[in-house]
């Protein structure tokens, strides 16, 4: 079990409530098996780990004492990141909550803290202290699966502490695979018995159609949506280890759909809508696979196979159902165009870490530049599943229908992209003297880039040139966007801290959505001696370096 206590340092609180929140918190601690482990987080307006998770109760215990008051109040953010933590733990989790319940400052909502817990099977248990809101309390601990228990003293947190202990060590998670998938609607049941007492629930599902559970010798891959006027791969792969009979399968396409480069000799029936392969060999695990096409937006579409061998006959198991590709991230109002509007917003975004209301969120560094791409050639673009991320450039066109933009599209030639981006470092560094790093960037061809770079964990940076951005969050600085094409040597000042003897540097370049590692320098060592200092100075004095 991983439980992750978070404990409430802002002012709101008394000293005497955050006496009985770190003498509860260690009793508590005192209460887990030697195999669980435990996280301490602290928050007032800030959100801290102290500890992570650990079996090393000593080492916990000091975390909690180690907490003063001070501050406001940021509960929400508190339990979404001590919620998103937990999900690098196995097994059962669990958050238990010291506080008052007055949030003030969070830039999340209560809902958006619930979600959290929700996705990451982490049930929060609420002990209010203080004048504590009883309605939040409640709605984050019933709302994520969890309890809340108020008006928290210290003759009565021994009982609480042990009852939330109890709770903790008996928990069950009961799965069950359904024997075919049908498409038709299921109760689904379970009683529970024990020394006479006994409880029971049940649920109502609709089992999806897909039967893949059992005997399935033939399973289908997918790709995440759909494009028009594109190849999207389809896949299946047969598994007929043990068999000595041959197969055959039949795929239907979904109606209008038409297929080509069909693998292992299957043939396409366009009257019919079917793909044929026969005489599949048994005995061995066979790849097919087809490219198919439509030019309609159809919505959710379906496709339905069997596999045949002997008097046996099988459904194609795996996904059935396929959507029309989605919007890019960056296109907020969903007209298949980045405009500049979008455009800057999405680079921002990006460049200060600032999370994005659309996945992939926080916005990866290819997306960013890709991004970029689209709007510089015509801000028009299409989904194909063929490519990662799934976009591609079209002709600007006026603003028309979703259907019609993809199939009126005039698509970029594609082209190899060549750049590289070269890392200098000085020979050596000295603990509190500053050092330059300098990063050459050369396109051969290419046009919209960004960088990103990772120099080392707890060095101070300063003097970003080129408008790059230190992001704290992330320990990163990025350059960029750039729409220009030219080439730039990007530089920043690092200063090293004490007891420090060798560090690694990493970076990544992304010209028009292809990635390229920072080559060059990756290694900076510790050396004796005053080898900076006059350098430094006279390049701040306008010397050369």
């Amino acid at each position: 079990m991983a439980v992750s206590i978070v404990i409430d340092r802002s002012t709101s609180l008394s000293n005497a409530d955050l006496m009985n929140m770190q003498s509860a918190a260690n009793d508590f601690i005192g209460l887990l098996a030697n195999d669980d482990e435990v996280a301490i987080w602290q928050f007032n307006g800030n959100i801290d780990r102290l500890q992570d998770f650990t079996t090393d109760k000593a080492l916990a215990s000091g975390a909690v004492n180690s907490i003063t008051l001070q501050g406001s109040t940021a509960i929400y953010d508190a339990v979404a990141d001590a919620a998103a933590y937990s999900q690098t733990a196995t097994g059962r989790k669990a958050i238990v909550l010291f506080t008052d319940g007055r949030d003030n400052r969070s830039s999340r909502s209560k809902a958006q803290a619930i979600d959290a817990a929700i996705a990451a099977g982490t049930p929060v248990f609420t002990i209010g202290f203080g004048n504590a809101d009883p309605n939040v309390l409640d709605s984050i601990a019933t709302q994520s699966g969890g309890l809340a228990f108020q008006d928290a003293t210290s003759a009565n947190l021994g009982a609480l502490l042990a009852n939330i202990g109890d709770l903790l060590n008996n928990q069950y998670v009961l799965s069950w695979q359904p024997p075919v998938g049908d498409g038709r609607s299921h109760t689904i049941g379970i009683t529970v018995a024990d020394q006479g007492l006994s409880d029971d629930e049940s649920r109502d599902y609709t089992q999806a159609n897909s039967p893949c559970g059992g005997t399935c010798s033939a399973e289908r891959s997918l790709p995440s949506g759909y494009g028009l006027n594109v190849n999207n791969p389809i896949s299946i792969e047969l598994d007929s280890t043990g068999q000595t009979e041959t197969f055959s399968i039949v795929e239907q396409l979904p109606a209008g759909w038409t297929a080509t480069d069909i693998t292992q000799g299957g043939v396409f029936d366009g009257q019919s809508g079917t793909i044929q392969w026969d005489n599949l060999a048994p005995d061995q695990v066979t790849s097919l696979a087809y490219n198919a096409q439509t030019a309609v937006d159809n919505g959710t579409v379906q496709f339905i196979g069997t596999t045949s061998f002997g008097i046996r006959q099988e459904a194609v198991c795996g996904p059935e159902t396929l959507e029309v590709g989605n919007f890019f991230p960056a296109d907020i109002n969903g007209d298949f165009r980045v405009d500049i509007n979008e455009l800057t917003a999405y680079g921002a975004a990006w460049k200060n870490d600032r999370g994005w209301p659309v996945e992939p969120s926080p916005i990866p560094l290819d997306y960013a530049v890709l991004a970029g791409t689209l709007w510089l050639n015509g801000e028009a673009y299409f989904f194909d599943p063929n490519l990662d991320p799934p976009f591609a450039s079209g002709t600007a066109t006026t603003s028309q229908s979703r259907v019609a933009s993809n199939l009126a599209r005039s698509v970029l030639t594609a082209r190899q992209v060549a750049a590289t981006a070269e890392r200098q470092l000085p020979a050596g560094f000295l603990p509190g003297q500053p050092i330059t790093v300098s990063i050459d960037v050369s396109l051969q061809n290419g046009v919209v880039y960004a960088l990103t770079e990772t120099p080392p964990e707890g060095w101070t940076v300063e003097n970003i040139t080129e408008g790059g951005v230190y992001v704290e969050q992330t320990g990163q600085i990025n350059w960029g966007l750039f729409f220009d094409g030219q080439d730039r040597t990007l530089e920043y000042d690092l200063i090293p801290p004490a007891d420090v003897q060798a560090e690694s540097f990493f970076g990544r370049l992304n010209v028009d959505g292809e990635s390229f590692e920072v080559t060059g320098d990756t290694q900076l060592n510790r050396q004796s001696g005053r080898i900076f200092k006059d350098s430094f100075e006279a390049k701040a004095s306008g010397g050369v370096n």
